[in-house]
């Protein structure tokens, strides 16, 4: 098998809970469904089934002003089992996934919520959309950041891994698709592209919405980002080299 040099992890970003905003990393376990807690949790509407049932910041941009942290957990950690979590709130507050956190985020709208864990034991998705990974380039970005003609946090589009390519080729990730990418010892199939909704539009850090980042993906057809599952599990470090198989 031959493997082609493709450049390196430049960030890696996990959520513990769907639609919060997550933390970045340094390093992080890849379990076979994904990174190690990332969206393992969910705020849910039970009287709604499928993707309709999640309640997220585009309902409620609020929600991207809470922080969502992953209990530290050492190299033996049980893929099959979820670490606690800790969410810091607006004000620097502590919070805990609790009715509390609930009754904060039940403020913001009409409709009754519930908190979801899901069980890695006996689900193979945990919150996510579509795939386990969710993959950009840095040279998409900075692309997409022209294309649009303002600062372009990249945090917008929630990935996990943020990849710095050796040639700085604009949506080179879609040409990986169907093919299989290494990192370490972690190997990731990379299957179809990521369409893109509202939520990219909100800025993370002033929760405001400007539609014209979403307009700016018209020439994309509203894709950004590639999602890939898991091959084979193992430990990914910010500098790793990425390789795709050929």
């Amino acid at each position: 098998m031959n493997k082609t040099a493709l450049g390196e992890i430049a960030k890696i970003e996990r959520y513990p809970v769907k639609s919060l905003e997550g933390e970045s990393l340094d390093e992080v376990e890849i379990a076979h469904y994904g990174l190690l807690g990332d969206r393992g949790r969910a705020v849910i509407d039970p009287a709604k089934e499928g993707f309709d049932r999640y309640f997220t910041a585009r309902e409620a941009p609020q929600m991207l002003s809470y922080k969502a942290v992953l209990a530290k957990t050492n190299a033996q950690a049980d893929p099959h089992t979820l670490p606690d979590i800790t969410i810091t709130g607006p004000e620097g507050e502590t919070l805990s996934w609790n009715e509390e956190f609930l009754s904060r985020i039940q403020s913001y709208t009409d409709q009754t919520l519930a908190l979801h864990t899901y069980d890695p034991a006996t689900e193979a998705l945990m919150g996510v959309d579509d795939e386990h990974v969710l993959i950009v380039s840095d040279a998409s970005l900075k692309a997409l950041q022209k294309q649009w003609g303002k600062k372009l946090n990249g945090i917008r589009f929630r990935p996990n891994l943020t990849i710095a390519l050796d040639e700085d080729t604009p949506y080179a990730e879609l040409e990986w698709i169907g093919k299989q990418i290494h990192i370490g010892d972690t190997v990731l199939q990379v299957n179809k592209r990521c369409k893109r909704c509202v939520l990219i539009t909100i800025d993370p850090d002033s929760l405001e919405k400007d539609p014209s980042l979403l307009k700016a993906l018209t020439d994309q057809d509203f894709y950004f980002g590639v999602y890939a599952s898991v091959v084979k599990t193992g430990t990914i470090f910010t500098g790793d080299p990425v390789y795709i198989a050929e």
